[in-house]
């Protein structure tokens, strides 16, 4: 199969986008904008997917188990890592009556039912 050529300045604009997101979420004066940085990284993301799958489809040898399978495989780690240090700095900082509602948002985003349970919960 013939892949895309690695692009390393896409996969820099990447890491200026996800620093940039960064720097806004801490409050850097200079990056008043930096949530459009989401989207240039979706977009990147996006190029560079439709862009495998485009030589998979053009080689019929795309599979939809194949494609999620790459998502999973490449995601879940950070994700869970991520839900583990949520798990633990919440524990620390957050009171016991808080955790309960913690607890049901990450097993909502686990399980991706999370905007229900938001949903459900407001006023």
């Amino acid at each position: 199969m013939q892949d895309l050529s690695y692009r390393k300045e896409l996969d820099g604009l990447r890491a200026i986008a996800v620093v940039s997101v960064i720097l806004f979420h801490v409050g850097f004066p200079s990056m008043p904008g930096g949530y459009i940085c989401v989207d240039v990284f979706f977009v990147l993301s996006g190029y560079l997917i439709c862009g495998q799958t485009y030589l998979r489809l053009s080689e019929r040898r795309y599979s939809v188990t194949d494609f999620f399978a790459r998502r999973i495989r490449r995601l879940s780690t950070a994700y869970f890592a991520c839900f583990l240090v949520t798990a633990l700095v919440a524990q620390m900082l957050f009171l016991r009556s808080d955790m309960a509602e913690v607890y049901a948002n990450m097993v909502g985003s686990v399980t991706f039912t999370n905007n229900y349970n938001l949903l459900f919960s407001q006023g």
